[in-house]
């Protein structure tokens, strides 16, 4: 039976502040541990290292009883294999000799599933800072109090609190948040506009608009990375935690919890691939797309190339709802990969057009097979989804050829194609495949 994770994290501060046992500790600690002290100073430990600084801190603290609770204890799971928790740590004496004012402090723990158990690989601790707040006080005192506890409980770490609208006007930010960032208060304010979307990477935005919207109808908290953009013109990489708060004039207000993890070994990979894929299909975005397709491009390989939009989505949008509309993007997405091979690009280019792009391709007729099982299947399923539907399915545009070009290239020409079919084509069936020739890319 698996030990809860708290349970671990919990065995974990036993045997380091009560029992101050070296091998029990160290049992429960990742081979490589990181530590972030109240400071901000980070240390990356081996086993051998860590076992050397715990003998150290058992030797300074022998005469020493100590006990420990946690509060407002809260936890996240990061993939399969990582929990993130975080939570109030209070340590005090109980010794009769040596007298010591009890400490609390907000920690993070991060803990990972290895040799059948959970074992802490990260551990902040830190401060509790206090919270910067605008003039514009739009709650009672009463309310306002119960805002900032919130904001302070929620998480250690960056925080943030403004209301749930249009471009995220902010309301609150606490002084590590401003530290990290390198403004003051009254600087962030300026450059901002007094709006949080003004700080965000553009790519990021729209994700962290969609998964607040999600979280906060179901009365969820809200998980994210995203990037955020500094004084010095630099974006990091935060996790962003969340939750909804209702103001009394019935304003929804967000509490937002930013845990630094651009410098974190084990969220690098996961944020890189985020930030690379549209946030609603998980399909490439159209930056990182360029400059996959462009490097093959480059090599001079054969190639060929489809441009797709959906038929009468904007009425298929106002007649069964935004909703339904997320769900036959992402169905599209689905048939793309389905009918895709491993290799070949797929891409949401944004709204309803999509893209795929297909190396190694050599034979026309190849792509034209691809273009009608695609959109076959796609108008299959979205008869099951929106019955009744008024759309044909799909317009495709199809290129195919090998010589030297970039997306921009294929995709004007593709482009092109597309325009003549809607305006030349009526049948059901609106594809059309042609092949490129290099004085049709001058």
């Amino acid at each position: 039976m698996k030990t809860s994770v708290y349970d671990v994290m919990c065995n974990f501060f036993h045997y380091y502040l009560t029992e101050c046992s070296v091998e029990k500790t160290l049992e429960l600690m990742s081979d490589e541990f990181f530590f972030v002290s109240g400071r901000g100073n980070e240390f990356a430990l081996t086993k051998a290292e860590s076992k050397k600084r715990l003998e150290i801190d058992f030797e300074q603290r022998k005469d020493m009883q100590l006990c420990y609770a946690v509060n407002k204890y809260k936890q996240m799971k990061g993939d399969d294999k990582t929990y993130i928790c975080w939570g109030k740590l209070t340590i005090q004496s109980t010794s009769q000799t040596v007298r010591m004012e009890p400490v609390t402090m907000m920690v993070t723990v991060g803990l990972r599933w290895e040799n059948d158990t959970y074992r802490v690989f990260y551990l902040q601790q830190e401060k509790i800072y206090e919270l910067r707040k605008t003039p514009q006080t739009l709650f009672s005192r009463e309310k306002e109090s119960v805002l900032l506890q919130a904001v302070q409980d929620f998480m250690p770490g960056n925080k943030l609190g403004g209301y749930w609208e249009e471009n995220l006007p902010f309301d609150v930010v606490n002084k590590k948040m401003l530290d990290e960032l390198g403004y003051t208060y009254d600087e962030l304010l300026e450059v901002t506009g007094g709006y949080l979307k003004n700080i965000i990477h553009p790519d990021d935005y729209q994700g962290l608009w969609q998964e607040m919207e999600e979280a906060f109808q179901e009365d969820k908290t809200h998980q994210k990375a995203l990037r955020m953009r500094k004084k010095n013109g630099e974006y990091y990489w935060v996790y962003s935690i969340g939750k909804k708060i209702v103001t009394d004039d019935k304003r929804q207000m967000f509490i937002s919890g930013m845990l630094d993890i651009s410098e974190n070994p084990f969220f690098t990979e996961k944020q890189h691939d985020e930030s690379n894929r549209d946030y609603l299909t998980g399909l490439y975005n159209r930056r990182y797309a360029r400059t996959l397709i462009n490097e093959q491009l480059s090599s001079g390989i054969p190639y060929g190339l489809l441009l797709l939009d959906i038929d009468k989505f904007r009425q298929l949008n106002d007649i069964y709802g935004h909703y339904v509309g997320d769900d036959v993007l992402i169905l599209l997405s689905e048939v793309l990969q389905k009918y895709t091979r491993d290799g070949d690009v797929c891409v949401r280019l944004g709204g309803d057009e999509f893209l795929a792009f297909f190396p190694y391709l050599h034979e026309g007729e190849v792509l034209k097979l691809r273009a009608a099982q695609i959109n076959f299947e796609f108008k299959n399923s979205l008869d099951k989804l929106c019955p009744h539907n008024q759309s044909d399915g799909l317009t495709i545009a199809g290129i195919y050829g090998n010589e030297t070009a970039t997306l921009e290239k294929l995709y004007r020409k593709a482009d092109e194609i597309l325009y003549q079919i809607k305006e030349c084509y009526t049948e059901q069936v609106k594809i059309e495949v042609k092949a490129l020739g290099e004085r049709e890319l001058l």
